[in-house]
């Protein structure tokens, strides 16, 4: 009786985000490039509270993503910043998590208050030296786990391998490997990870 429990409060949630997804689809058809109504319904969505909450998070983020499995948890305050995104099954995502463009692998665990950028070279000089705002160009998929850790507070900007762990406050600027425990600002390797 749970998984059909489930799967019907999906469903109902599903309708219910549906015009929302609709509009932000119509958006991507006109301009590949626009996100301002993506942006408004990623933000309107990550207020509501508790599980509902995270039905309708995964309902809405199904439509508008590129991928987005039903079986996810997608935590109050978290929002997509970009369309860009596939999200897979088992995937827990914690409370105001700001996830950029990037592949979440199964059964990624991803804590509280966690930044996913769009890689680490978003922005760039112009010719008089000033710093140039976010352009999409630049942004670079970013691929975590399967079966990562990454712990509160941290900030990725680069792949996480397999299994991995990344310590709390981290700051990920290369690529981690797989089967790693690490921690730090900048993020080293703390062990290996020997699966039994």
């Amino acid at each position: 009786m749970k998984p059909f429990f489930k799967s019907l409060c999906f469903y109902l949630c599903y309708m219910i985000v549906w015009p929302s997804g609709w509009i932000v689809n119509l958006e991507k058809q006109m301009n590949t490039q626009a996100e301002s109504w993506f942006a408004f319904f990623a933000q309107f969505w990550a207020l509501v509270p508790g599980l509902p909450g995270n039905y309708l998070r995964a309902a809405f983020y199904r439509q508008v993503l590129d991928f987005c499995d039903k079986a996810c948890v997608i935590s109050f305050g978290a929002i997509c910043t970009h369309r860009q995104v596939k999200i897979e099954k088992n995937v827990y995502i914690g409370p105001y998590s700001l996830i950029g463009s990037s592949w979440i692998k199964a059964g990624t665990l991803i804590g509280s208050r966690v930044s996913v950028t769009s890689g680490k070279k978003q922005h760039a000089l112009d010719d008089t030296g000033q710093w140039k705002g976010f352009d999409a160009k630049n942004m670079v998929q970013v691929h975590i786990g399967p079966r990562a850790w990454i712990g509160e507070g941290a900030v990725v900007m680069a792949d996480v391998g397999d299994t991995s762990m990344i310590g709390a406050g981290a700051v990920v600027a290369a690529v981690v490997p797989d089967h790693v425990i690490g921690a730090g600002n900048p993020f080293q390797i703390r062990r290996q990870i020997h699966e039994n």
